[in-house]
Formats: structure tokens, C-alpha cells, sequence
């Protein structure tokens, strides 16, 4: 990619000028009517998660197809065209619940996720799309950095990238933009992991995790995590931590290291509610 279009990309991350302009052409009657049927059919996305972790593993994929049919009845009605390829047949009873269910289960959620994101023009409106900016905007030394390195002035950097990640505004570029308040989530009932790759290598003293909560629902992160740090092909440091719960004012959890750092990866294993993640590591 092109420094110029890597500045494009920085840019529109930080101004998020195409979404503003796709807010101001739909007309405010429409977005509150496709708005609010977006919104009950998150509820039930989020409702299908609950259930699903609780045991009720049946009406937890009922849930989650039905939450994907109103996103695409309310995408329709606001003047989009989502993709209708079939979803999967669910199972009435939790005794007819099979491992392929799970998979399944995951891949609703996702594909809703998506749709969401992919048609934020039908629930935001301009103050909540000026929200984001004013977030993105504190968090941005991030974009900054991005800027620079594509100029190629800057030589010393951390470079991230996830296992996986719970849709597009979760990702792993959340955990190093000095924000507590966006995280790197993972997708529901799925372990994983973050790698942090240092350009040059360089003496890291300890390594700071910050749990995610997956504002403003609290229902997401982290419980017991494994960090292992490499110098090249020698393996430096490996050390697990815990989490005690989702917490609204989360802490630290600090890890020492004391050696020359090339990368270092933080496995979540296990997690409270519908899933783990970050909302920071620092590199100190």
C-alpha cells in the first residue's frame, strides 16, 4: 500500500467523512424507523450470547437468526441491498444442539455484526457519528504515528495483529492507541490471541493488560491470559495472569519482563461472559 493511500486510510479512520456524508443523505423519519427496528434486532443479538452461555443453547440460535432477519428486513426498508444467502436451520430443543451449532452460532453473530457496521448510516445519527470522531480524535497518536511511518520518518515502532477479531470496530490496532475506553474484542466463545511485533527489538521492562468490558454493555473480557515473549527464536519470558471479573473501573494487570523484547503474544484461554479481549497493552 501507497503512503498516500495509507494516509487516506488514517484519515478517514480519524474524520470518518464517508460515514458522515452516508448519515446526512438518509432522511431522519427513515433512520429512526430503520434505527429502531437495528436496535431490537442487536438486543436480540446480544440476548442469543446470554442464552447461549447460560445453557439454553436452542433458543440462543433462535435468537440469533432472528436477529439477522430483522437487520436485513430494516437494511431492505432503508434502501439497502444485504447479502441473503440462507441461514442455518436451528434446533428447537437444547438436547438437538450439536457441536456444528456452535460454529454456527458464531457465524449468525458475526454476519450481524456486520451488517450493522456495513449500514451504520440506518442507526447513527450526526451526534453519534460526532461521538466517534471526538473518541478517535483523543486516540489520535495513533493516526499520527500511522502518518509518519508512511513517510518513512520514523524507524521505531510497534506493530499488532490478532487471531481474530469480533467485528470491525473491534480490532487489534484498539489495544495501542492509548484509549481505555475502544478495545480489541474476540468473536463469541472463541479463544485467542495478540501479537505485538517491536521494530527494532528493544529492552522491555514489564508488560500492562487492561481487560476489555465492551462498552457500554460490560458483558465481554478477559479471565485467565498467557503472555510469552521472544528475542528472535529465544523464547524470554512466559508468565499467565488472571483477570477478577468485567469491572467498570478496570485495572492493570502487570507482568515483568526485564529483556530484550522482538515479539511478544497474549493468549486469552478463558473468559467472563460472551468473550475476551484487550482494551490496552502498554510496553514499558
Amino acid at each position: 500500500m501507497s503512503a498516500k493511500a495509507m494516509l487516506d486510510r488514517a484519515r478517514e479512520w480519524l474524520f470518518l467523512e464517508r460515514l458522515q456524508a452516508r448519515v446526512d443523505a438518509v432522511p431522519d423519519e427513515l433512520r429512526a424507523k430503520t434505527a429502531r427496528a437495528l436496535t431490537i434486532s442487536e438486543q436480540r443479538r446480544r440476548g442469543a450470547e446470554a442464552l447461549w452461555s447460560s445453557g439454553s443453547r436452542a433458543e440462543a440460535l433462535r435468537l440469533a437468526r432472528e436477529s439477522i432477519e430483522l437487520a436485513r428486513s430494516a437494511v431492505r426498508e432503508g434502501g439497502g441491498s444485504p447479502a441473503d444467502d440462507p441461514l442455518p436451520e436451528v434446533p428447537e430443543l437444547d438436547g438437538e444442539v450439536r457441536p456444528e451449532h456452535a460454529r454456527a452460532l458464531r457465524e449468525m453473530l458475526e454476519l450481524h455484526a456486520r451488517l450493522l457496521h456495513d449500514h451504520r448510516e440506518l442507526h447513527l445519527d450526526r451526534r453519534a457519528v460526532l461521538r466517534q470522531q471526538a473518541v478517535r480524535t483523543a486516540a489520535g497518536g495513533l493516526v499520527l504515528v500511522v502518518a509518519v511511518l508512511a513517510a518513512g520518518r520514523l524507524t521505531r515502532t510497534t506493530r499488532v495483529a490478532a487471531s481474530a477479531q469480533y467485528d470491525a470496530e473491534h480490532t487489534a490496532l484498539e489495544v495501542i492507541d492509548r484509549s481505555e475506553r475502544t478495545e480489541w474484542l474476540l468473536p463469541t466463545s472463541t479463544g485467542g490471541f495478540i501479537d505485538l511485533q517491536l521494530k527494532p527489538p528493544r529492552k522491555i521492562a514489564r508488560v500492562k493488560l487492561m481487560n476489555a468490558r465492551n462498552l457500554p454493555w460490560n458483558d465481554r473480557g478477559s479471565r485467565e491470559v498467557v503472555l510469552d515473549a521472544w528475542d528472535g527464536t529465544r523464547q524470554v519470558k512466559h508468565a499467565t495472569a488472571a483477570f477478577d471479573g468485567i469491572s467498570n473501573d478496570p485495572k492493570w494487570q502487570v507482568i515483568e519482563v526485564g529483556e530484550r523484547v522482538e515479539r511478544v503474544r497474549v493468549s486469552v484461554k478463558t473468559w467472563y461472559g460472551a468473550g475476551g479481549g484487550f482494551a490496552e497493552i502498554v510496553l514499558e
